[in-house]
């Protein structure tokens, strides 16, 4: 969805039997696409701070750490956000 000129990606969930097929990174692209399609400026993923594949995932597709919140989950975890310039 989008807000302020950003996209969210509020889910990016891959069953176990296709990781590393390179799904999530397809997935990612086609949120792209579609943010640019959008005209959209940035793209925001969320993640637990707990997974540590995921964070590796965004960091190495070029996505930032740009913050966090600890009331975003109602099980208190903490959320980890990261960003992408689509300018």
């Amino acid at each position: 969805y989008s807000w302020h000129k950003t996209g969210w990606v509020a889910d990016l969930v891959v069953a176990p039997e296709h990781r590393r097929q390179g799904v999530a990174t397809q997935l990612l692209q086609a949120a792209k696409a579609w943010a640019r399609q959008e005209g959209l400026r940035r793209l925001v993923v969320e993640t637990h701070t707990k997974n540590y594949p995921a964070i590796c995932f965004l960091e190495r597709r070029g996505l930032s750490f740009c913050g966090y919140s600890d009331q975003y989950y109602a099980n208190q975890e903490i959320a980890l956000f990261f960003a992408l310039d689509l300018r």
